[in-house]
C-alpha cells in the first residue's frame, strides 16, 4: 500500500461538537446511555422549535485523540519504513501500525458523520464537506505534481490523470497521484450512501450497510481465489468500518441497543478477520492475509480501549493533533521523501526528524491560515437551514 485509512481521517474534529438539548448530554464524562438521548431520524440533536431548551456544545474528546494518536501512528509509520528495514519487515509480517491507524479513521469517522448530517440539509452538508476537503488536498496535489511529475506536461493523459485526482474519487479508475489520498475515495463513498440514505428516509438505518460491505469483502476475497487476481478488498472493509462506527456512535447515544450493537460488532469483525486472515497468496509480498487481519482488528480495538478509557487518559497533545489529522495526513505524504535524500543512515535520521517536525508545524499553519478558513466560508456561505426538522 502507499499510504495508511480514512475513515485518514478527513473529518475536522470541530465535528466532534454537537448541539443538544434536554438531558442528552450534560458534561463531557456524561454516560450518553438514555434511550431517547439521540434519534437521529427525529431530530433530538437539535430542537430548533424549542426557544426554552438550553443548547450546550460538547465535545467527545477521546475521539479527538484516537485521531490524533492515528494520525501520528500513520505519518511514524512511513517514516519509519524509510530509515529502518527491520520495522518495514516488520510491518509486512505482523503488524502495520500505519493500516491500523487508517482503520481508527474510518472508525471515527462513521461515528461523527451521521450526527453531522442527521442535523442538516443535504445541501449544507454537501457544501461544508466539499469547503471542508477540498482545498487542503488541491493544495497538496499541485505540489505533488509540480514537485513529483509522473507524466509529461505536453501529453493529454497526464492532464487527464490529474483532473481525475482533483475529484478525490480517483481511485475508482485510477491509482492516486497523491500517495495517502486513496482513502479520501472511500471516504467520498461513506458520504454518497449517507446522503442516499438519507433521501429514502432511512439514515438512523444505515448502519446495517456494515454487514453489506463485510459481505462484499467476503465475496471479493473469494473471486481473489478463484482468480489468482488481487481485487481491491480495502473499498469493503473501510466502509464495514464506517458503519460500524455509526452503529458505534448510536449505540453510545442510545439509538441502538446493546444487543444489535454487540451482534454487529462481533459478526462485522469476526467475519472480516477470518475472511481477510484466510488470503490466497495474491499480495503475499505486499500484504498477506494474516497480516490484513491483523492490523484491521487492531485499527478497531484501539479505538474500543479509547472509549474505555475515556474518563480517565487526558492527552492534549493528541486532543491537539487531533485537529490537525487531516493536514497531517496529507502533508507527510511529501515529507516522507527526505530521508531518500541520502545514502548515510545518521543524515537519514536527521532528515526523518526534520519531517516529523516539518509535517506537524506546515499542518498547523495550514490548519489555521487555509482549512480554518474555508471551514468558516463554508459555513457562512452554504444555504441557510433554519428550523430544520430532519425528514
Amino acid at each position: 500500500m502507499t499510504s495508511t485509512a480514512a475513515a485518514l481521517s478527513a473529518v475536522s474534529t470541530r465535528e466532534n461538537q454537537f448541539v443538544v438539548t434536554g438531558r442528552a448530554l450534560h458534561s463531557s464524562r456524561h454516560e450518553p446511555r438514555s434511550p431517547h438521548a439521540l434519534t437521529m431520524g427525529k431530530q433530538v440533536v437539535m430542537d430548533a422549535s424549542n426557544n426554552n431548551a438550553t443548547r450546550e456544545r460538547k465535545r467527545i474528546d477521546w475521539l479527538d485523540w484516537v485521531r490524533g494518536v492515528a494520525a501520528v501512528s500513520v505519518m511514524l509509520h512511513h517514516f519509519a519504513e524509510k530509515l529502518s528495514p527491520e520495522y518495514a519487515d516488520f510491518s509486512r509480517t505482523y503488524f502495520d501500525m500505519g493500516r491500523a491507524g487508517v482503520v481508527a479513521f474510518f472508525v471515527a469517522s462513521g461515528f461523527v458523520i451521521p450526527l453531522t448530517y442527521a442535523r442538516q440539509r443535504t445541501d449544507v452538508f454537501f457544501v461544508r464537506r466539499v469547503t471542508r476537503l477540498y482545498p487542503l488536498y488541491l493544495l497538496i496535489l499541485l505540489i505533488t505534481v509540480l514537485v513529483q511529475p509522473q507524466g509529461s506536461w505536453s501529453d493529454p493523459r497526464w492532464w487527464l490523470e490529474i483532473a481525475l485526482n482533483a475529484t478525490m474519487l480517483q481511485e475508482l479508475v485510477i491509482p492516486s497521484l497523491v500517495g495517502v489520498a486513496w482513502t479520501l475515495t472511500i471516504e467520498w463513498l461513506f458520504y454518497y450512501q449517507q446522503i442516499g440514505a438519507k433521501l429514502i428516509g432511512v439514515l438512523e438505518k444505515s448502519w446495517v450497510l456494515a454487514y453489506a460491505w463485510t459481505g462484499v469483502f467476503v465475496l471479493m476475497v473469494i473471486a481473489e481465489y478463484v482468480t489468482g487476481s488481487s481485487l481491491p478488498i480495502t473499498i469493503p472493509c473501510l466502509l464495514a468500518a464506517a458503519f460500524l462506527g455509526q452503529a458505534f456512535s448510536m449505540w453510545y447515544f442510545g439509538s441502538l441497543g446493546s444487543r444489535a450493537f454487540l451482534t454487529s460488532l462481533t459478526i462485522v469483525i469476526g467475519v472480516l478477520a477470518i475472511a481477510s486472515a484466510s488470503r490466497s497468496s495474491v499480495e503475499a509480498d505486499v500484504w498477506p492475509g494474516p497480516l490484513y487481519a491483523i492490523s484491521f482488528v487492531g485499527g478497531l480495538a484501539f479505538v474500543l480501549v479509547a472509549y474505555l478509557l475515556r474518563n480517565k487518559l487526558r492527552l492534549p497533545w493528541a486532543v491537539w493533533l487531533g485537529s490537525l489529522s487531516y493536514a497531517v495526513y496529507l502533508v507527510h505524504s511529501l515529507l516522507t521523501e527526505l530521508p531518500d535524500l541520502t545514502d548515510s543512515a545518521p543524515l537519514k535520521w536527521v532528515l526523518a526528524v526534520v519531517g516529523i517536525v516539518g509535517t506537524v508545524l506546515i499542518s498547523w499553519f495550514l490548519h489555521e491560515n487555509l482549512e480554518q478558513k474555508f471551514i468558516t466560508w463554508g459555513r457562512k456561505y452554504s444555504p441557510r437551514q433554519r428550523n430544520y426538522s430532519a425528514p
